[in-house]
């Protein structure tokens, strides 16, 4: 009755707990023990046995064809686990069942000595497929082909096989000497016994070993010496947004009262100390990653500006999508940004962000031209600055294992992709009557796009431009600072 009840407890609550942490649910010992404890109810005859052979006939050929829809129907887009573990967990259950109560023909198609071995082979081969199939990714920097991925299975498959004979078979044998593995008497082997003992040992000691190697590891931040020459400019030329934020001062009285505008929040004051902040930069997170740009156009211009800054927050008036899990900080923080404004000398706004991630059908229409408006009316001249072009894979790490493994570049780094992806964006700037600060010229030329310059990459990731990258729209910013100022005397 207790492994009924927990088993039915724990089906619910991987029902419930998948729709609001799938890892939890996938991971998490709770809400998997139901598949494991629903053999523990066969083993233990609380199932009734099938007692003629049609029922087991049928329960067989049910369990078999429950397993195959999950194998062939199971998408990205299946919740799992969930309800729908269902079908491979009963589709087993059944087939158990069925081969205990009488011999069926789906039992004696599964007993057939080729299909026995890769059951044997399978929990090996379930531990080496996820290893051999993500280095492979790994490697080529794309998604599998066909050929790709079933050569990386096969690998899977022959280290399994290895796997069974030189690590299962040994460590299943008892102190004694004495046959202790489940796999058929044709499938044994004749290897010698190892005592427990000594498997118990080896085991700690690999554990140590590998604990050892992790601790050294996050010691020297991933022993970088191991890489190549250019590796470090990776490091010296990733993410130095901190020692630009640790150089904006903090502005008293302008900034949201409200906490959870706090979040994920930055509203600073950059530039010469001498002068007011004559020009905002407003946006998300590509506002920070572009501030070195800003910074240096500030400080060699004798200006000062103002940085706000807010994870997935495009710098609109209205932010009715759910863009962020901060949703509601993003419109406090948005809202309290278009009241302070007036209590500054703010005569420009740069509105950075990555626009092409806000379009949605169309949302962004309107919003531009709400937002040119609202500040119009303050004073303060928006400028929308380009997105940057982005790219479907980390940058750095891409650069990095296109020169170590010597592949092309794996993804579409054509002018006309990243034209095609602006396209709805840049109507809706041209809607919107705000000026433009166009970057994609500075990245691309007329056929194609730069994510790397003389061997060091320009972004921290996909869509994040370095320090290095952020440079090359410095002097377009001093050019439309300078045309601010004579437009303001």
């Amino acid at each position: 009755v207790a492994i009924i009840a927990l088993t039915a407890l724990s089906f619910l609550s991987a029902a419930v707990v998948v729709s609001i942490d799938k890892n939890a649910a996938f991971f998490l010992l709770p809400f998997r023990m139901w598949e494991l404890s629903l053999g523990a109810l066969i083993a233990l005859g609380v199932a009734p046995r099938l007692s003629t052979p049609w029922m087991a006939e049928a329960a067989a050929a049910l369990g078999l064809v429950l397993i195959l829809s999950a194998a062939v129907l199971f998408d990205e887009q299946t919740v799992f686990p969930g309800v729908a573990t269902l079908a491979p967990t009963f589709g087993a259950a059944l087939l158990i069942l069925a081969g205990q109560s009488n011999r069926t023909r789906i039992g004696a198609l599964l007993s057939l000595r080729p299909i026995v071995f890769v059951g044997l082979v399978s929990y090996s081969f379930y531990l080496w497929h996820w290893p051999a199939l993500s280095f492979a990714r790994y490697v080529v920097i794309r998604p599998l082909e066909a050929p790709e991925a079933l050569a990386a299975l096969l690998l899977a498959f022959l280290l399994s096989v290895l796997s069974l004979y030189f690590v299962e078979r040994p460590f299943r044998r008892s102190v004694a000497g004495r046959e202790v593995a489940n796999a058929p008497p044709n499938m044994q082997t004749a290897a010698s016994p190892i005592a427990t003992r000594k498997v118990v040992a080896g085991a700690l000691v690999a554990f140590l070993l590998i604990s050892g190697a992790g601790v050294l590891l996050q010691k020297t931040k991933g022993w970088p010496e191991r890489l190549e020459a250019y590796a470090p400019l990776f490091a010296e030329n990733l993410n130095k947004y901190g020692q630009y934020l640790r150089k904006c001062r903090a502005v008293t009285g302008l900034t949201p009262d409200k906490p959870e505008a706090r979040i994920g929040q930055t509203f600073c004051r950059f530039g010469d100390r001498d002068v007011e902040p004559d020009f905002i930069v407003w946006g998300d997170s590509y506002s920070m990653a572009l501030l070195p740009a800003f910074f240096k156009a500030a400080t060699e211009t004798g200006r000062s500006g103002l940085l706000s800054t807010f994870i997935l927050c495009p710098p609109l008036k209205k932010t009715e999508l759910d863009f962020s899990e901060h949703i509601g900080g993003c419109r406090a923080q948005n809202a309290a940004i278009l009241a302070a404004l007036p209590q500054t000398k703010v005569k420009t706004a740069f509105l950075v962000a990555n626009w092409n991630n806000y379009y949605a059908d169309g949302w962004l229409n309107g919003r531009t031209k709400e937002i040119t408006t609202v500040l119009r009316s303050l004073g303060i001249e928006p400028i929308f600055v380009e997105s940057v072009p982005d790219y479907p894979e980390s940058i750095p790490s891409a650069v990095y294992r296109m020169r170590r493994f010597g592949i092309p570049p794996p993804f579409d780094a054509s002018r006309a992709r990243h034209d095609r992806e602006r396209r709805d964006v840049a109507a809706a700037f041209e809607a919107s009557g705000g000026r433009i600060l166009p970057v994609s010229d500075l990245f691309c030329d007329a056929q194609r796009c730069f994510y790397e310059a003389n061997g060091v990459p320009l972004y921290t990731d996909t869509n994040h431009v370095n320090e290095v990258g952020a440079d090359r729209i410095t002097d377009r910013v001093k050019s439309f600072l300078g045309e601010a100022a004579s437009r303001a005397r």
